[in-house]
């Protein structure tokens, strides 16, 4: 697992320097892009605030696979997320990797089968944790 964890962040490093901000908006234009249900989530959002947060999500995410211990914060963002708040469907966490993931392809330039896997499994028990919050 350490291996695969240090491959997931040179593989992001490798993927937001030097435009951070690219690779971000990059990945919002893909989620909205795969559907208008998806599309409407994000009609009234402040993207710039909406990218801060996405970046602070992910470093949540993937410290959960070290820990298996939710943040407050990822707690906070699964509890927002879920049935009693969005009640977003836990399929969209699937789309939702989907285009991280090919964000991380068109950005990484080393990007192969095996910095796919890292990140699948880096991301992995942090988005199960957060679709355990989902009620569909």
């Amino acid at each position: 697992m350490v291996m695969l964890r240090n491959l997931f962040k040179v593989s992001y490093q490798r993927a937001i320097v030097p435009d951070f901000y690219g690779f971000f908006e990059l990945f919002y234009k893909k989620l909205i892009a795969r559907g208008p249900d998806i599309s409407r989530l994000f009609a009234r959002t402040d993207m710039d605030r909406q990218v801060k947060m996405l970046m602070q999500s992910i470093t949540h995410v993937t410290a959960f696979s070290a820990t298996l211990e939710p943040t407050d914060e990822l707690d906070f963002i699964s509890k927002l997320h879920g049935r009693d708040k969005l009640d977003l469907p836990s399929a969209y966490y699937d789309i939702w990797l989907d285009c991280l993931l090919e964000t991380v392809s068109e950005k990484d330039p080393k990007y192969d089968d095996h910095v796919n896997r890292a990140w699948r499994t880096v991301m992995a028990p942090g988005i199960e944790y957060m679709k355990s919050f989902c009620s569909r």
